[in-house]
């Protein structure tokens, strides 16, 4: 089971990278 969580550590960055690029382009809409 700890792996599974260090798996998903893993696999969360990959996936924030790609929220990250979508949420920062709201940001920048507000200023």
């Amino acid at each position: 089971m700890k792996n599974a969580v260090w798996v998903n550590k893993r696999v969360n960055k990959r996936v924030n990278k790609r929220v990250n690029k979508r949420v920062n382009k709201r940001e920048n809409n507000k200023k």
